[in-house]
């Protein structure tokens, strides 16, 4: 394949291929293909793609210079290259300058939350959501964004400044339940730190929207976070007056498996809707 990339002129259509040669083995020919299609295609809608790919895999100088170039043109596409910086083979200190100069200007895009590194730490990476973060406390905008941080980080400053965004702003906008659902759901040591705060945001949640769709996933998750009997009941509860609720499934399995777990008796109309 690489050779017949070579023996024609290229065709827009194959930073495709370039990109997924590239995740699959690493070569300066690789690199040297890639670097000539963007130079022959450089307005390209996929340009950034085929950078954001490059980056990941090496970091090399070239790769990072395409993509502090991308950047300082302002490309409304840059999610690869961001993605990209997860790669703890980049380390460049002049692209997380040039990457916080242009959170700065824009603080309010939702794109920056693909800074967010899944399952590790990464300093620079978790210092520029922490910014991203602190500087968007009064925007409701931006649930789903807030939400992929607020499931994938690890680090205890992210994921206070998540619940901090949670307090301010969380109320205002009805995508609240998925940055809830994913606080609830992450399982790192900062999770685990913050869990009754997290707690107590979806007990409040819940509490002020008993009739909300997603109330029942809440639910369900907060009982999983915290199988006690007193939550059961509570769990029981809301599920007798709300068993009509699209999610009111998620409270029944909860309560189900957490009796099970807590070794309970299994309450009699828990079991007999089960049943049905």
């Amino acid at each position: 394949m690489l050779v017949g990339l070579r023996s024609k002129p290229f065709e827009e259509s194959d930073w495709k291929i370039i990109s997924e040669l590239l995740k699959s083995r690493t070569s300066n020919a690789l690199y040297d293909l890639a670097e000539e299609w963007l130079l022959e295609f450089p307005a390209s809608e996929n340009a950034t793609r085929l950078v954001g790919t490059w980056l990941a895999v090496c970091g090399s100088t070239k790769a990072t210079s395409f993509a502090i170039r991308y950047l300082n043109e302002n490309s409304a596409n840059i999610k690869q290259i961001l993605c990209a910086t997860t790669s703890f083979s980049v380390r460049s200190s002049e692209l997380y300058d040039v990457i916080g100069r242009h959170l700065e200007l824009s603080p309010t895009r939702g794109v920056w939350c693909h800074l967010q590194t899944h399952g590790k730490k990464k300093a620079r990476n978790d210092k520029l959501i922490q910014r991203w973060l602190s500087l968007n406390l009064e925007n409701d905008q931006i649930c789903r964004e807030v939400s992929i941080v607020a499931l994938f980080s690890t680090s205890e400053e992210v994921i206070n400044s998540v619940i901090s965004w949670s307090g301010n702003v969380g109320e205002r906008t009805s995508s609240y339940w998925i940055v809830l659902s994913h606080l609830l759901l992450g399982t790192s040591e900062a999770h685990q730190k913050f869990q009754e705060r997290i707690i107590q945001l979806a007990r409040d949640w819940t509490n002020s929207h008993s009739d909300d769709d997603n109330c029942g996933k809440i639910i369900g998750y907060l009982l999983r976070c915290k199988p006690t009997i007193e939550n059961i009941g509570l769990a029981i509860e809301w599920y007798r007056e709300h068993s009509a609720n699209r999610t009111a499934f998620f409270v029944l399995i909860a309560i189900l498996l957490q009796s099970r777990h807590l070794e309970l008796e299994i309450d009699p109309y828990v079991l007999d809707e089960s049943m049905d």
